[in-house]
């Protein structure tokens, strides 16, 4: 029987067949979470870990099977975590660091299933973002303390040296991307950040490169449509990265978009690609016909045959309701198109997506409720 705590969080699970462009449910997680990450192993199980319940933060893990289409519990992380990010260290480990007002960081061992700690980064993190560089480190960038938005960075090298402070970013930002390019830059785009003295809600247009060679950070050309949070960046095949989607909230209503970037690295510019076919009205008779109201909080997945897979997400409608989205749909890089396919069994934000070897996709947990920011 599906779990749903209080009515808003997910434990179900569903995969994506790009052959057949359909879905079918996969079981349950053995805990209903959103906020939670999602790893694909080297043995081709997907380690699914931590989250938030609606009222408690877990520190529970589990991990997805392919092979037997199972969830089974596994070591528990040493802290609760929400709002953190997870990603696999060229030695077979997972690094799961930060979280709601959390500064510390841990270790996941496949061969053992359990937990240890990896030491604290420089600053709070929650909401922060993870990428592995070709030097083997992991650069943290960004997130949220309870000051608001943090414009530190760390760099984290495994067994050997833990956390050490890099170069400060240019803007301060929580809710954005960050992507390694194929010259071992790593792309940062959009976010927010806040000043609530002035009750000001920056979304950011802008855009920056780390280079890991000198730890510094410089801006690179700006957004034509500025993504806010929300939205998604995804490493294309010939190197371009995809941004799709996103929320400009205001400080009083988010506001969802169905509108996609494209960067190409080797001319360091953005242009717009076709737009999300997201969540367009199709009812002659609704007040707001013919309207897109894009979508937020999604997943964007790169399938093996080099096309993109957007699932789910959040549609905010001004002066009505936010509605949670099941639709799914797929971009094709050399029509810069989209296309829907069939639609979820579940409608679902805050999820996670993960590419398994067999090239299906696996969704997993998410909430149903009409929000997918974190809050503070």
């Amino acid at each position: 029987v599906e779990a749903q705590v209080e009515g808003a969080i997910l434990n179900s699970a569903e995969l994506f067949d790009p052959q057949s462009e359909t879905w079918a449910p996969v079981g349950y997680l053995n805990e209903a979470r959103m906020n939670l990450t999602a790893t694909l192993l080297p043995d081709g199980r997907v380690l699914i870990a931590g989250g938030w319940t609606g009222t408690t933060h877990l520190n529970s893990a589990e991990l997805y099977d392919p092979t037997s289409a199972s969830f089974t519990l596994t070591g528990d992380l040493n802290i609760p975590r929400s709002s953190f990010r997870s990603i696999l260290l060229p030695n077979g480990r997972v690094l799961a660091a930060g979280g709601i007002f959390l500064e510390s960081a841990e270790e996941y061992d496949p061969a053992a299933g359990t937990w240890t700690m990896a030491g604290s980064m420089s600053d709070i993190r929650s909401d922060p973002t993870l990428t592995l560089l070709g030097t083997g480190q992991v650069l943290v960038s960004g997130g949220y303390d309870a000051e608001g938005e943090v414009i530190s960075t760390d760099l984290y090298t495994p067994v050997t040296t833990g956390w050490m402070a890099t170069g400060a970013g240019v803007y301060p930002r929580h809710g954005h991307t960050a992507s390694l390019l194929p010259d071992g830059l790593v792309l940062v785009a959009g976010g927010s950040s806040v000043d609530y003295n002035a009750w000001k809600f920056l979304n950011h247009g802008t855009a920056e490169l780390f280079n890991p060679a000198t730890g510094i950070w410089s801006l690179t050309g700006p957004l034509p449509a500025p993504p806010g949070t929300g939205h998604t960046a995804t490493a294309l095949q010939d190197g371009r990265i995809l941004v799709t989607g996103g929320d400009q909230f205001d400080g009083f209503r988010p506001k969802t978009r169905p509108n996609c970037n494209l960067y190409d690295p080797a001319a360091g510019t953005w242009s717009e690609t076709g737009p999300m076919i997201g969540n367009l009205i199709t009812d002659p008779d609704a007040w707001d016909y013919g309207v897109n109201w894009g979508r937020a909080g999604h997943t964007a997945t790169l399938l093996q045959d080099c096309r993109v897979l957007a699932a789910g997400g959040l549609m905010a409608i001004p002066d009505t309701f936010d509605y949670l989205s099941i639709t799914a749909e797929i971009y094709d890089p050399a029509t810069e198109t989209w296309t829907r396919t069939m639609d979820m069994y579940k409608e679902r934000s805050n999820h996670t997506a993960t590419l398994l070897p067999d090239g299906r996709v696996l969704v997993a947990g998410g909430s149903i409720n009409s929000t997918y920011s974190t809050t503070r």
